[in-house]
């Protein structure tokens, strides 16, 4: 009996130690029957994050603004410097008139005391600079334009950067002569330019021309470089414009001037 059991005992270790050797695989629950789906696996890809750019890493075909003026700005880069508020005195009097005041967008004019004001300025997108005013060669014309009949006419401006596109900080050129001729060149009307730039003419409905007279130490800018109202509309060998069928008004025939050198600001006895 002893025997036996010793046998029993000794089978039963044999069963267990085959048992333990063989790899245990969980069970695989089925489930119900139905028809058969597949899922694939979507592929995580990484999305790289755009690192933010600069005003001046932008392309130069994009239009940067200056948030305080809504204008398009020279040089994108400047407004990434922080605005500067400055105070400008009236006093002495040899301190007017105060210089770069109009290349800011705002200027308050503050009470102090006693009836006396100071100037304070914001300036952002451009450094300030004192105006020094291109004049053509005929007296710039002050008396005011009135309507009367059909417009031609706009502005002369000067193309500072030479790109034949009138960009919202060039200014404009006073004193330029300009002619206006009908279709067989028979001479109709003078005018000049404003202190802006801007001249007009008041016609009837027709076809006309306009010639612009260089001013010395200027060339033409290229013409039609741009939009129409952005450009220069004069042949640069000429001075002449298209001859135009004028019905109704025509209010942005434009020339552009390059100067061949800024010119110096006037000696003054300003401290």
């Amino acid at each position: 009996m002893l025997v036996k059991s010793r046998r029993a005992i000794q089978t039963l270790i044999v069963v267990l130690g085959f048992v333990g050797c063989i790899p245990i695989n969980p069970t695989a629950i089925n489930p119900p029957a139905g028809p058969s789906t597949t899922t694939a696996e979507t592929p995580s890809t990484l999305v790289p994050t755009p690192l933010p750019q600069t005003f001046s890493e932008l392309s130069p075909s994009v239009e940067i603004y200056n948030p305080l003026t809504g204008l398009p700005v020279a040089d994108p880069s400047l407004l990434e410097l922080p605005a500067v508020l400055v105070s400008i005195s009236h006093f002495p009097v040899t301190a007017r008139p105060q210089a770069g005041l109009s290349f800011a967008p705002y200027v308050f004019e503050v009470y102090i005391t006693e009836g006396t004001t100071r100037f304070l300025t914001t300036f952002y997108g451009e450094f300030p600079a004192p105006e020094i005013p291109i004049i053509g060669n005929c007296e710039v014309r002050r008396e005011i334009f009135t309507q009367t009949a059909l417009i031609l006419g706009n502005q002369v401006w000067q193309d500072e950067n030479g790109n034949g596109r009138h960009e919202a900080w060039e200014r404009g050129i006073g004193g330029v002569c300009i002619n206006l001729y009908n279709a067989n060149g028979t001479l109709l009307q003078q005018t000049t330019t404003d202190s802006n730039g801007y001249y007009g003419f008041n016609i009837e409905a027709g076809r006309y021309f306009v010639e612009f007279l260089k001013p010395s130490g200027m060339e033409f800018s290229q013409k039609d470089a741009a939009h129409e109202d952005k450009d220069s509309d004069v042949d640069q060998a000429t001075g002449r414009s298209d001859t135009l069928e004028i019905s109704p008004s025509l209010p942005h025939l434009d020339a552009g001037f390059i100067p061949l050198a800024v010119p110096d600001p006037a000696p003054t006895d300003f401290p």
